[in-house]
């Protein structure tokens, strides 16, 4: 699948996320334009390494929008950039959350999830699914409710 039309620099840094490694990112729920599946909505974490990922007190939470990612970490919000690194490798920038304290169960959650996010270096997206890949694991998301 190849895009033919000009992008911006946020949509080429999406295009890199999405096509890193050689993955491809399918058009979900009968979407024509690839980035849209990512992109308009959010997504609920369902699993990390492929373990259901709990939602208590509320499920963990991403969102793409111009070159960022933002959403909730279990416990802080968090928000990070999206850097185009060598060949079709795409980097998440450094990330930043608030600073709320909570519960071992949901910081550890959140410590688990924030570094996965970190390494992330590919994304597949098909059938309300969103599976990102990196050296520190596999995060697997749904489309949540519009």
């Amino acid at each position: 699948m190849s895009v033919r039309r000009r992008l911006d620099a946020p949509s080429v840094a999406a295009v890199v996320l999405l096509a890193g490694l050689g993955w491809r990112l399918a058009a979900a729920d009968g979407e024509a334009d690839p980035l849209a599946a990512l992109a308009g909505g959010e997504w609920r974490l369902v699993a990390i390494d492929g373990a259901p990922a709990p939602d208590a007190p509320a499920p963990i939470t991403l969102r793409y929008e111009a070159g960022r990612i933002a959403g909730f970490a279990g416990c802080n919000r968090y928000f990070a950039s999206l850097e185009a690194g060598e060949g079709d490798v795409l980097t998440v920038g450094p990330t930043g959350a608030t600073r709320m304290a909570c519960p071992e169960p949901q910081m550890a959650l959140e410590s688990r999830f924030l570094g996965v996010l970190s390494a992330i270096r590919a994304a597949r997206a098909s059938d309300g699914e969103l599976v990102l890949r990196g050296s520190g694991g596999d995060l697997t998301f749904s489309r949540a409710a519009r």
